[in-house]
């Protein structure tokens, strides 16, 4: 258990610092075109990344289980900022969907990356509590299913497809691991095919990405063309890349370089061993955050730390499949890396949840229970 807590430890950090330094590095010719300040979007997430990095300081030691107490007034208050996502003057619009709050100073919010934490967190808690009802379909199916769907539905609303089915997914796996019946699972998961026929036939930004998806070779096809330009960037950084801030392809060649296609720009500087080490990091990270949830204390530890392993794994792994061409395009960011306040925030709250099971753990193991995980 120790050894995995300070692998996660050191890759979080690892990742944190990679992504303040790729973020520079994309941002900077753009950053100094539009206001004169080289280092503006990059000071910017240093903020983000200094005030998530000080609250897991001060909480990643305290005993997990005294987040129950606050779950439901973080759940509802998530659910009264999606609420105010999609009231017009409220929720900030870009590229036709409603996703962010507008804060002082210039900053965004964006409230799905609150709700990724705050379903974990809820559904984990109605799942202790409810331990010995999680097999009956109407005391522990269904509320558990509507503190998914409720958040979801106003997340897919925004329109933000993505999200709401990484959301889905992983609070069902919740409810699997706390006992719900797999008789159960067929049915809700075919929610997810229907949410994407009626996405596709509802929301034009939906449809073109599809079908741009399908066919990628069509270079008439203006959703393709971000996919196309980070393939071009990634493969032609080689092996070794063409160094750091020599990339060519981040200055108005690949759209959004500096967040959800922040991948292809480490492609481009830091070549294939680069994004190796980066995609390295993160199967440390998905491992020892497997461990600690296998070691945890009690099922709540359990269910905490499965579901904030989840997260990130899941997240990382659509994002390169986006950036790959392997998944349609979805502006879904790179865990840790991508510019993104509120998800760095929120990414790194999410890694002092699993750290506080991890260390709470420990605290009340016997002496040489689990020292080895």
């Amino acid at each position: 258990m120790r050894t995995s807590r300070n692998w996660i430890i050191v890759v979080t950090l690892a990742l944190l610092a990679v992504g303040l330094v790729m973020i520079y590095s994309s941002s900077a010719v753009k950053a100094e075109i539009d206001s004169g300040d080289a280092g503006s979007t990059m000071r910017k997430q240093l903020v983000w990344v200094g005030l998530g990095l000080l609250i897991a300081v001060l909480t990643f030691d305290r005993d997990y289980r005294r987040l129950q107490r606050f779950a439901p007034w973080i759940y509802w208050g998530m659910i009264v900022l999606l609420i105010a996502v999609l009231v017009p003057g409220i929720g900030g619009r870009f590229n036709g969907a409603s996703r962010w709050l507008r804060l002082p100073g210039g900053l965004t919010f964006q409230v799905s990356d609150l709700a990724k934490l705050s379903v974990i967190l809820s559904v984990s808690c109605f799942a202790v509590k409810r331990k010995e009802r999680m097999s009956s379909l109407r005391h522990g199916t269904l509320p558990g299913l509507a503190l998914i769907l409720l958040p979801c539905a106003l997340i897919y609303k925004e329109p933000d497809l993505g999200t709401a089915i990484v959301i889905s997914a992983i609070g069902l796996t919740l409810l699997v691991l706390a006992g719900m019946r797999t008789r159960y699972v067929l049915p809700v998961a075919l929610l997810v095919p229907i949410a994407i026929v009626v996405a596709y036939s509802m929301f034009p930004h939906v449809r073109t990405r599809i079908d741009g998806f399908l066919d990628p070779e069509n270079p008439s096809d203006p959703t393709t063309y971000q996919v196309r330009q980070g393939l071009i960037a990634m493969g032609s950084g080689g092996w070794t890349g063409k160094g750091l801030g020599a990339g060519e392809m981040k200055l108005f060649g690949v759209p959004e370089a500096g967040s959800d296609f922040i991948l292809a720009v480490i492609g481009e500087e830091a070549g294939l061993l680069g994004t190796w080490i980066v995609l390295f990091c993160f199967g440390a990270y998905v491992y020892h955050g497997w461990r600690i949830a296998m070691n945890a204390g009690d099922t709540l530890g359990c269910l905490l730390a499965f579901g904030a392993t989840a997260l990130v794994g899941v997240q990382a792994i659509v994002n390169v499949g986006v950036v790959s061409a392997s998944l349609p395009n979805k502006g879904i960011s790179l865990p840790f890396i991508s510019a993104g306040g509120s998800s760095v925030l929120f990414m790194i709250l999410t890694t002092a949840m699993l750290l506080s099971v991890a260390n709470t753990t420990l605290r009340e193991a016997a002496p040489g229970r689990i020292d080895s995980a």
